[in-house]
């Protein structure tokens, strides 16, 4: 068997050694290390190919729960062919999305391995023999790798973000399909540790009007706290964990989003 390369720990600690050592003495010396940090940040951080696969098999198995599980039709109170009708149509917003998150991570990878590269360069080139104690060799180690370091965190953060994205923009998909005429929104806000956004709380349990809906279109509803599409979605903004419960019929909705000629519809007073 040919011998493991060694880790992009083992190369830093030995890089860093060298320039304890050695300082910089050498233009040369330097390039000679970071060239081989940056073959060990390449194989830690992964394939960009095995990447891609991971988040197809993730967002993948999001879109089956959903779509094909039945999920959605669930939640949303809709008949299950008329979620499958709209196959194509989901199957490309998967697509986008198994996209978006592929070129997202692979941005990223690439930006942490120059980051870390920038980092070490940046130390080494300043290095005099002798002049880090033992006692900063750690510190010094930790943010130099820092970046590297964080691509596992930052690839799942990537992944559950897109797969929020997915969710959100199927089920509005599936909701202006089925004639929604309104929803209601979630902003999660029981979700621990998670920064909400001040202007997102705000908007919990409120009702805004799909544009588009016949409700509105006939003039049988007011515009609630608001015009959905006018203002970002569900899951637009980066790590937006926030939903909607789609509404669909005019007795859903509150007495005071209801205009005269609904009321009268409606037989109310």
């Amino acid at each position: 068997m040919p011998p493991r390369s060694p880790s992009f720990q083992q190369v830093l600690v030995e890089a860093v050694a060298d320039l304890r050592t050695h300082g910089y003495d050498s233009k040369t010396r330097v390039q000679k290390w970071v060239r081989a940090l940056r073959r060990a940040a390449e194989t830690a951080t992964g394939s960009p190919h095995l990447l891609e696969d991971e988040i197809r098999r993730t967002l993948r198995k999001a879109y089956s729960q959903q779509v094909t599980g039945g999920v959605l039709a669930r939640r949303q109170g809709v008949p299950a062919y008329t979620v499958r009708k709209l196959s194509p149509t989901l199957q490309r917003e998967l697509s986008r999305r198994i996209q978006a998150a592929a070129d997202l991570i692979t941005l990223n990878r690439t930006q942490a391995i120059e980051r870390t590269l920038q980092r070490f360069s940046g130390w080494a080139t300043a290095q005099n023999p002798g002049r880090v104690t033992q006692e900063k060799v750690r510190e010094i180690k930790a943010d130099i790798a820092r970046p590297v370091r964080s691509q596992p965190f930052e690839r799942r953060r990537v992944i559950i973000d897109q797969t929020a994205k997915l969710n959100s923009n199927i089920n509005y998909l599936v909701a202006s399909d089925n004639k929604a005429i309104a929803v209601v929104w979630d902003a999660n806000a029981g979700r621990p540790n998670y920064n909400h956004r001040k202007e997102h709380l705000a908007r919990d349990g409120k009702i805004y009007v799909l544009r588009d809906g016949w409700a509105y279109r006939q003039g049988l509803i007011t515009k609630g706290a608001g015009i959905y599409e006018d203002m970002d979605g569900f899951g637009e903004l980066p790590f937006c964990s926030c939903r909607g419960r789609y509404l669909y019929h005019l007795d859903q909705l509150p007495d005071d989003m209801l205009t005269e000629k609904a009321r009268r519809a409606l037989g109310k007073p």
